[in-house]
């Protein structure tokens, strides 16, 4: 598996839902992603994919 090295600020916002949530309104398959997200509060997550 590749490892995310780096993570760049580009000024741009993004949007994060709930797994569950994603699945029950029938959206698209997702991309799977390595990243991880440091959000505001300082607290981590790891999104399972893109869209």
């Amino acid at each position: 598996m590749d490892k995310c090295l780096a993570l760049a600020d580009l000024g741009a916002s993004i949007n994060l839902m709930p797994l569950s949530m994603w699945k029950g309104i029938s959206l698209p398959e997702l991309t799977l992603t390595c990243m991880t997200l440091e959000l505001a509060d300082h607290s981590v997550s790891k999104p399972i994919g893109i869209a």
